[in-house]
């Protein structure tokens, strides 16, 4: 797979994650990036105050409030669609991963398109990444090296109920919303996907794990300069390595995302 990060502040650096994925990292910054500001919550409403094109993003896990307003990155991504085990090679198919004496191919006509977004708290000491995913066929879609782009964001952002990608990483056969929360204080991450190391070792947990859960876009507006400006209520699972569910309550985003080709 595929990624490209606008940095703001703070260098992005990603760990190994297996010999044994064949993941490609890309890394392609950009200078035209600005920094997220802080928004105040009113303890009254605990909605952000009116402040324009401020990146805000807010809720709770166990009675603990939780607030990000640190833009750290934007970064578009590039995944295989409805990913499937092969004994042999697939000359010029869509290598997924090689794993578990496998190959495993995605469909070759078609990519899985993310938005992702990641803010660091004040003290740095967590940080969530909000991850927008959807199906295109590879026409729908425009290449520019190394990655396809959507022609615009509106197929993406869009008012209402959104999915939930709860196989991202591992087949991609779901679509939507998909959260990493990580927090020194939980002494690791927290996702909204299956766990697991990868498409083999893995939780027992199946799709059905956010059936219970909401993210409602409540907004998207275009501004002048052509950015997005995304606001949303959601209530959600988010799990541990071990599958531990984590209740997510009161969430609220507002983000500003830049239309990278229209």
């Amino acid at each position: 797979m595929f990624y490209y990060f606008c940095l703001t502040s703070y260098t992005i650096t990603m760990k190994n994650l297996s010999l044994c994925l064949a993941f490609v990292f890309c890394w392609v910054f950009m200078q035209s990036c600005k920094k997220g500001n802080e928004v105040l919550l009113t303890p009254e409403t605990g909605k952000p105050e009116a402040v324009v094109n401020k990146d805000s993003i807010s809720f709770t896990i166990n009675r603990t409030k939780y607030v990000f307003t640190d833009r750290r990155s934007f970064g578009s991504g590039n995944d295989a669609v409805n990913i499937k085990r092969s004994a042999v090679k697939i000359p010029g198919g869509k290598l997924a991963y090689q794993t578990d004496n496998a190959y495993w191919y995605g469909a070759s006509d078609s990519t899985l398109y993310s938005a992702q977004f990641e803010l660091n708290s004040k003290s740095l000491d967590q940080s969530f990444r909000l991850i927008f995913t959807k199906k295109f066929k590879d026409n729908e879609l425009v290449w520019k090296a190394p990655l396809f782009y959507l022609q615009n964001h509106d197929a993406l952002f869009k008012i209402g109920e959104s999915g939930f990608a709860t196989d991202l990483y591992k087949e991609n056969t779901t679509e939507g919303v998909a959260i990493k929360l990580f927090d020194k204080e939980l002494n690791g991450e927290l996702i909204s996907m299956i766990p697991g190391f990868s498409i083999v070792v893995r939780s027992d947990l199946k799709n059905d794990l956010q059936d219970n859960s909401h993210f409602v876009i409540t907004k998207v507006e275009k501004d002048k300069q052509g950015q997005y400006l995304i606001e949303a209520r959601f209530n959600l699972n988010l799990y541990d390595k071990d599958g531990k569910l984590f209740k997510l309550e009161n969430g609220f985003v507002k983000l500003t995302a830049p239309t990278l080709y229209n």
